[in-house]
């Protein structure tokens, strides 16, 4: 453990905040020949990005930082999350490793440096006592829960202080995983007679506790999808029939499209289509490990599809910020800018006006996104409504619904 997975994780976190990296796929590249070194990386990646404008804010109330590398931030950053969130790390362990670490990937000044920050900081707050701000402010609650500036701006300015608060308590909550049952495989009940299995209140779904999920009996065998049970509300709603001609589009990596064909008996004449080729393979592979076999897979660009025939049901799960994902994704706050968002609505509406085109008269369109920003839910349904007025809303739910009905 200690100075050799720390420096592995400054890799990965220096990479998430500054490049763009995403954590899970860096972390599928690391080897560790312990199942507790694994946990103890995830842990401290995870736990830094989640907390890193918090852990700078400290920082820079304790010295002159506009000067410091962004590696030599890293490190500082990395240290403090240790400190002041995992107290069963020793305060000499935590600084050394930081010392060390900050020689390889600096210099001898740079180490001198985090270890006098370090030890300032530490020594002035022996308690590690989070800063709390009285003023209620977006500025003051983007620091607390180390989300941007000008995101929480924008949801303070569509849902309102408290409102954005709550959002932020619910996306810094512990991560969890959940399962959907392959009810055509097998049954809830058997798997619960199983360790890490139990149920989900208000849900079909299952959570699951016990290490990896990819190597359990259950998964290889196609029993059991990884599906937050918020994104398991999605496609009954399209209230698919064994009869139905069915387009599902973005559809990789495959989850909504299963519990599509689950819920038509493997019956129904389903069409997965994608944009990225890679992406449809490893929903092909999700479908056969399923034994779905009444889904047709394409790797297509929507805007440019024109069916032959109509589909009498579409879902469209749109490509957007994913801010409702950004419990499990921390790094989605590195990924957005303003001009990510309005690129992203204006592909949205492209996408839900071929959507339109392609469904039969009286048809149902379920339109689905993992995010809470306005733009991309009311606002992109209220203007499709706008232009499309033979269309009509049946429902409409969001991310504060599901966390009031349990479902996140």
């Amino acid at each position: 453990m200690g100075k050799n997975i720390r420096a592995i994780a400054t890799a990965i976190i220096f990479e998430t905040r500054y490049n763009k990296g995403y954590i899970n796929k860096q972390l599928q590249e690391v080897k560790c020949e312990k199942q507790s070194d694994m946990a103890f990386l995830t842990q401290l990646v995870y736990g830094t990005i989640k907390e890193f404008e918090l852990l700078e804010h400290i920082l820079e109330k304790n010295g002159e930082l506009k000067k410091t590398k962004r590696i030599v931030r890293v490190i500082l950053v990395l240290s403090l999350y240790q400190a002041f969130f995992l107290n069963r790390i020793p305060e000499y362990a935590i600084i050394n490793d930081a010392v060390e670490i900050t020689k390889k990937k600096s210099n001898a000044f740079a180490a001198t440096f985090v270890n006098a920050t370090l030890r300032k900081i530490l020594t002035d707050n022996p308690d590690r006592i989070i800063p709390e701000f009285l003023e209620q402010t977006p500025e003051n609650l983007a620091i607390t829960f180390s989300e941007p500036v000008w995101l929480t701006k924008m949801l303070n300015a569509q849902y309102g202080y408290e409102n954005t608060k709550k959002f932020y308590s619910w996306a810094h909550e512990k991560n969890r995983l959940f399962v959907r049952v392959n009810k055509l495989k097998g049954k809830k009940a058997a798997l619960l007679a199983y360790d890490g299995f139990s149920e989900v209140p208000n849900s079909e779904a299952l959570l699951y506790t016990e290490g990896n999920i990819g190597e359990t009996a259950a998964y290889k065998a196609g029993w059991i999808t990884v599906q937050n049970p918020s994104s398991q509300l999605v496609a009954p709603l399209l209230d698919p029939q064994p009869t139905d001609v069915i387009w599902d589009i973005c559809a990789a990596p495959g989850g909504k499209t299963l519990h599509i064909a689950e819920l038509t008996q493997n019956k129904a004449s389903i069409f997965a289509t994608d944009l990225y080729p890679n992406r449809v393979a490893q929903m092909e592979k999700n479908l056969e490990r399923h034994g779905i076999t009444s889904v047709k897979t394409a790797a297509l660009d929507a805007l440019e599809y024109k069916s032959e025939q109509k589909f009498n049901k579409i879902l469209l799960d749109a490509p957007c910020s994913g801010l409702g994902g950004i419990r499990q994704k921390p790094e989605i706050k590195y990924q957005l800018t303003p001009e990510t968002l309005d690129t992203l609505v204006i592909l949205q509406r492209e996408l839900l006006k071929i959507a339109w085109e392609n469904l039969s008269d009286f048809g149902i369109l379920v339109y689905s996104t993992c995010t809470i920003n306005k733009k991309e839910n009311e606002k992109q349904i209220a203007s499709f409504l706008k232009s499309y007025p033979e269309a009509k809303l049946l429902e409409s739910r969001t991310i504060f619904d599901e966390m009031a009905d349990g479902y996140t």
